[in-house]
């Protein structure tokens, strides 16, 4: 589902989705919508939060390994994961529809 920066807000009031993606061409849009669902993020319990930069070349065993372990800090996880452009190359996707399957079914929020 497409929801536009303006109704963000709205939308975010009926609950975090497992996985949310955000893409545009103005950058302070997307800082903004990434500040709003952190901020969600934080409300709903989503203490610890994993960052990865995903490049043209990557390791994906650094992403997919900690998801097979437990934090014993926190029962939910945020994972943000920044795509370098509009455009992920075919590794980059694999990676992102895998992520996608294994969170679908644990406390996972996947950015």
């Amino acid at each position: 589902m497409r929801i536009l920066p303006k109704d963000l807000i709205h939308h975010l009031k009926k609950g975090l989705q497992p996985a949310i993606g955000i893409f545009g061409e103005e950058p302070l849009q997307s800082q903004e919508s990434k500040d709003l669902i952190r901020r969600k993020a934080l409300e709903q319990g989503y203490t610890a939060r994993s960052l990865h930069y995903l490049q043209a070349t990557f390791d994906s065993t650094e992403i997919l390994a900690p998801l097979q372990t437990a934090d014993i800090f926190s029962e939910k996880r945020f994972l943000e994961i920044h795509l370098p452009d509009a455009s992920p190359n075919a590794l980059q996707r694999n990676l992102c529809t895998q992520l996608v399957d294994r969170l679908a079914l644990q406390p996972y929020l996947l950015l």
